[in-house]
C-alpha cells in the first residue's frame, strides 16, 4: 500500500491542483470521489493554503485524499447572483486556508471605508491578521485627494491595524509592504482593478503576472483566474482573483457582532452599565461617554454604526 505523504496547495485551477510536500516534491493533484460527495458547507473541497495528505499515483501525479484541519480560513459567502438552496445556509468560498496575514488592497482614487470594512470582515472571522493597502498612490497627487485617504485610513491606524500606502508604478510603500510579509503566509484579496497583481509583480521584479487595466466603466478586470503560492522576498503570498462582491460570512455565534472589527471600542463596551448595551441609545453606555469626552474618535464611532447596521441588514442564514 502506497505510504500517504503531507503537503500543502500551492496553486489551484479549475479542478486541478498542485501540492508541494516538506521537501519541495511537487504533485498535479485531483481530489479523491468520496471528498467531492461528502457532507460539506463550501463550495469546493480543497482551497489554496489547504494542508492535505496525497496518495503519489506516478511520478508527479497524486490524489488528494484528506484535507487537514486548517488553522486560519477566509471565507465569503456565495454572491449573491449564484444559486441558493431553500430553506439552508448558502455555502461559503474558501478563498484562503491557514494564513497568517490577509493584505486588504484598495484603491487609493476610490477608497471607502464601506469596501474595507467588508474585506476585514473577511479576516476578523477567520482569524486572520489583517494589513490595509492603499495602492495607486500616485493616482491621487492633489492635496485634497491625498487628504481624504488619510482620512479614511485613521480610524484603522488607531484601531491597531497596520496600514500602508503604495504605488506599483512608483513603488513608493513597497519595501515597507515587504517588510511587513516577511516570514509570512500572507493572502492579497481586494476589489477587482485595486492593483493586487501589479504589487506583487512590484515585490518581486520578475515574477511578470499578468494585468489588466480597468474598463469603461472604472471597474477592474479580472485577471487572475487561478490562485496560486508564490515565493516573494522572504514571504509565500497567496494571489487570490479579485472580487468585487464581499457578503459577511460569520458563525452563529459571532453573526450581528460588530465589536469583533472595533477592539478598541469593544474594550470600553466592557464598563457600561447593561451587558447587552448596543451603544447606540441605552443609558450608563461607557462607549457613548467616551465619544463625549473625546476619548473615542467620533468618526470611529460612526464607523462602528454604520458597520452595526450593515450586520444587522445582513442575512444571518
Amino acid at each position: 500500500m502506497t505510504q500517504r505523504i503531507c503537503g500543502q496547495v500551492v496553486r489551484v485551477e479549475g479542478p486541478a491542483f498542485r501540492v508541494r510536500g516538506t521537501d519541495g516534491t511537487e504533485w498535479h493533484g485531483v481530489v479523491r470521489g468520496r471528498l467531492k460527495k461528502g457532507k460539506r458547507t463550501a463550495t469546493a473541497p480543497v482551497c489554496i493554503g489547504d494542508e492535505v495528505e496525497v496518495t503519489p499515483l506516478s511520478e508527479g501525479q497524486a490524489v488528494i485524499e484528506r484535507v487537514l484541519p486548517r488553522r486560519t480560513c477566509l471565507v465569503r459567502r456565495t454572491p449573491l447572483g449564484g444559486r441558493r438552496t431553500h430553506g439552508k445556509a448558502p455555502p461559503v468560498q474558501v478563498l484562503a486556508a491557514n494564513v497568517d496575514v490577509v493584505v486588504i488592497v484598495v484603491p487609493a482614487p476610490a477608497v471607502r471605508s464601506t469596501v474595507i470594512d467588508r474585506f476585514l470582515q473577511v479576516a476578523s472571522s477567520g482569524g486572520v491578521q489583517p494589513v490595509l493597502c492603499v495602492n495607486k498612490m500616485d493616482l491621487v497627487p492633489e492635496p485634497a485627494a491625498r487628504q481624504h485617504v488619510a482620512e479614511v485610513v485613521t480610524p484603522y491606524i488607531r484601531s491597531g491595524i497596520p496600514v500602508v500606502l503604495t504605488s506599483a508604478a512608483t513603488r513608493q510603500g513597497v519595501d515597507e509592504l515587504a517588510a511587513l510579509l516577511r516570514g509570512n503566509l500572507v493572502a492579497f484579496i481586494g476589489p477587482s482593478g485595486a492593483g493586487k497583481t501589479s504589487l506583487l509583480n512590484a515585490l518581486c521584479p520578475g515574477l511578470d503576472l499578468r494585468t489588466r487595466e480597468v474598463d469603461a466603466r472604472g471597474r477592474g478586470r479580472h485577471t487572475t483566474t487561478t490562485s496560486a503560492i508564490y515565493d516573494i522576498g522572504g514571504a509565500l503570498v497567496v494571489d487570490t482573483p479579485g472580487l468585487r462582491e464581499v457578503a459577511f460570512a460569520l458563525d452563529e455565534k459571532d453573526a450581528g457582532d460588530p465589536l469583533l472589527l472595533f477592539e478598541d471600542i469593544a474594550g470600553l463596551a466592557a464598563r457600561s452599565r447593561f451587558q447587552d448595551c448596543s451603544h447606540v441609545h441605552e443609558p450608563g453606555c461607557a462607549v457613548k461617554a467616551a465619544v463625549a469626552c473625546g476619548e473615542l474618535d467620533e468618526a470611529r464611532y460612526r464607523e462602528y454604526l454604520r458597520l452595526r447596521r450593515a450586520l444587522e441588514r445582513s442575512p444571518s442564514d
